[in-house]
């Protein structure tokens, strides 16, 4: 299908009719047209007669002149309501409409989509007003810089209300002034934990989304360790050895539990493998360079360029394999450091279901010390931070064994 193909099969209709294009041909003709995707080209095709009859050779072969071409008004009237519903515009190139009704009156002509929708619709207001809260965040659409307000997409996260705020500390003061030791610490800290299990987990707020149970357990549960480490501190004989007690606790209240979290995903998020930064450059080729909306626009760019792409054909990064489902090499770039990142190697010891990332380097025969890489076959590589451009990729001698 093409608009080339639907041109040519209008003609032949007219050929066919001897001049007269009847709606039994238009619509055959769309039929050709909708097996596939129907583009913008093939939309205009069919409405835009005056293109059709732009072959005179062809007409005057058939012995068909301006007075002959006709167009019966029934086909009209498919043509128009079809135009009518892509926004386009029926052209007839000269066709003597036969049979042709009264012309409806603009009040009574159908409205495109796009005005149906505008009509139908309610004003939003100003942008800076827009706001929607979904499970996993609070989403506007308006950012403050500078004393003037800038369209953006702002992403924060939800402010989470605890419907049941204990006041731990009350509830706890006599067993707090008992504690003694560290042990006491731990004790008393599974001791709450166990007793009080259905409020720490959350069940009291079962009615509300996933991510607001998991922002309610990880809150009460804060507020416990944070009341028991503040309390540990002003006691000399506890010191700064209950933070490591405590990481003890918060780490085994943790395991065990299914932390099902409502987040993006194939269905509800735009795919890794095909980013919406189009979108976002068309909007930054809009905005004066070096003001403050393109700096905003382009961090917003380098973020999806970071977090948000994948150069395959992947839906998803695997973090056991992040090169491979990324499509590219991961680097190690602290924040606002310079640009030359060193290349991310996975670190010996480190197994599909606990990945753990090392950079690694090498000392030359000259006493340089030079980065590189591993390959999954255990061969290191010259990384292409090593400034010898000619050398990167090559392999280099493993690293010693450590005896």
């Amino acid at each position: 299908m093409s608009a080339i193909g639907v041109r040519k099969r209008l003609l032949q209709a007219i050929l066919d009719g001897d001049g007269r294009l009847e709606r039994a041909a238009w619509e055959a003709v769309l039929r050709y047209a909708q097996g596939g995707p129907l583009t913008r080209g093939e939309r205009e095709a069919l409405v835009n007669l005056d293109a059709v009859l732009s072959n005179p050779a062809a007409l005057a072969e058939a012995g068909l002149g301006p007075d002959r071409l006709r167009l019966s008004a029934d086909a009209l009237s498919a043509m128009e309501r079809f135009a009518a519903q892509h926004d386009l515009s029926v052209v007839l190139g000269g066709l003597r409409i036969e049979g042709a009704a009264p012309s409806p009156s603009p009040a009574d002509a159908p409205a495109s989509p796009l005005a149906a929708a505008l009509a139908a619709g309610q004003p939003l207001g100003p942008f800076s007003t827009w706001a929607v809260q979904t499970p996993g965040a609070d989403v506007r659409f308006s950012t403050q810089a500078f004393g003037q307000t800038f369209p953006a997409l702002v992403v924060t996260r939800p402010d989470f209300t605890d419907p049941d705020r204990r006041d731990l500390a009350s509830d706890l003061a006599q067993d707090l002034a008992g504690l003694q030791d560290l042990d006491g610490v731990r004790a008393l800290a599974r001791r709450v934990l166990a007793r009080d299990a259905g409020w720490f987990s959350a069940a009291d707020a079962a009615s509300g989304t996933r991510n607001r149970r998991a922002a309610l357990r990880q809150q009460r549960l804060t507020r416990l360790l944070d009341l028991l480490r503040d309390h540990a501190l002003a006691r000399p004989q506890l010191g700064l050895a209950v933070n490591a007690v405590l990481i003890e606790v918060r780490d085994d209240a943790l395991s065990g539990i299914d932390h099902d979290m409502e987040v993006g995903s194939h269905t509800n998020y735009w795919p890794y493998d095909k980013g919406y930064d189009g979108v976002v450059e068309k909007i930054l080729s809009q905005v004066a360079p070096g003001s403050p909306a393109a700096t905003a626009i382009g961090n917003r760019l380098a973020d999806i360029w970071r977090r948000k792409t994948v150069f395959t054909h992947g839906r998803s990064v695997d973090e056991r394999d992040a090169e491979r489902s990324l499509g590219a090499i991961l680097t190690w770039r602290r924040p606002h450091g310079p640009p030359e990142a060193p290349r991310v190697s996975l670190a010996q010891g480190s197994t599909p279901d606990q990945p753990r990332y090392a950079v690694l380097s090498v000392t030359e025969a000259d006493g340089g010390t030079v980065p590189v890489y591993r390959e999954g076959d255990g061969s290191l590589r010259y990384d292409w931070t090593a400034g010898r451009p000619e050398r990167v990729g090559q392999a280099r001698r493993p690293l010693p064994r450590p005896a």
